[in-house]
């Protein structure tokens, strides 16, 4: 419902840009920004996803459980940037791990395989399970490239799970923190 609110102010700036002559001065720009636009439009997919969090803890309509999300955030918006802050960088520095190390135990593997240690073709560091006549790789940058590719969409989806995951363990951490404050247990 917000986003769909979103989309409707995002399309009426941009008809009102389009659809004026250029002689009337007051409608020659979008009334809105497009930065103020992107903002709202960032805020509003991050209330909606704290929402579904908030309809999956607590079983409420989705219009209660985005109010209470909101509320939620902003009572405890410091602790809540902080992990989010710690859950992305970690995400980045993970992501890159995995892209470098697969990349680099492909090459590294393919190379001992199909090129030989010292950079160029070499038959005697086969296995003897392996024909040398079945290699007929000259690169491994272009096959690296791949695979390193290959690498960051599986990293990019696991990692999207993995903030998920920490963003709902936040929530219902701090929706319990809330409920049982007077409880010293």
């Amino acid at each position: 419902m917000l986003h769909g609110l979103h989309r409707t102010v995002r399309l009426g700036s941009s008809c009102s840009a389009n659809l004026v002559t250029h002689d009337d001065s007051l409608f020659d720009r979008p009334r809105v920004p497009i930065s103020l636009l992107i903002f709202v439009r960032r805020c509003i997919k991050y209330i909606n996803f704290n929402a579904y969090i908030q309809t999956c803890i607590w079983g409420t309509t989705f219009c209660t459980s985005a109010f209470n999300a909101f509320w939620l955030i902003m009572r405890n918006i410091a602790r809540i940037a902080a992990v989010t802050g710690v859950t992305h960088f970690l995400s980045l520095i993970g992501k890159i791990a995995v892209v470098l190390g697969t990349a680099a135990s492909f090459y590294y593997t393919m190379g001992k395989k199909c090129i030989g240690t010292s950079g160029s073709f070499d038959a005697s560091s086969f296995d003897d399970d392996l024909p040398t006549d079945k290699c007929i790789v000259s690169s491994l940058v272009l096959p690296t490239l791949l695979v390193a590719v290959l690498a960051a969409c599986v990293a990019v989806m696991f990692f999207e799970v993995f903030g998920t995951g920490t963003a709902v363990l936040l929530m219902c951490f701090i929706a319990d923190e809330e409920m049982n404050k007077d409880d010293p247990e």
